[in-house]
């Protein structure tokens, strides 16, 4: 009888420490999936951000262009190309 009472008494604490095991193993891969779901968030951030500089990039490219820039100075600007263009000697 004490040595069944022994048993019982053993395989409680086995499987309490079964319990906690698992239940640290859970809050294991909770914490993965956590860090998974940020990293596929700055995944799709980055990918965003990526494509809006490849937007700005282009439009900075228009926007620069030799002739926007003669054409804004010659009809907005009133500026004419020189007849004569001089150069500085040393």
């Amino acid at each position: 009888m004490q040595s069944r009472r022994g048993y019982i008494v053993l395989m409680n604490i086995l499987l309490s420490m079964i319990f906690v095991s698992s239940m640290f193993l859970v809050d294991g891969v909770n914490a993965i999936r956590k860090v998974n779901q940020s990293l596929g968030h700055l995944h799709k951030d980055y990918d965003d951000e990526l494509e809006n500089f490849s937007r700005l990039r282009l439009e900075l490219g228009a926007l620069t262009s030799l002739s926007r820039i003669e054409r804004i100075a010659v009809e907005e600007l009133n500026m004419t190309f020189p007849e004569k263009i001089y150069g500085l000697v040393d």
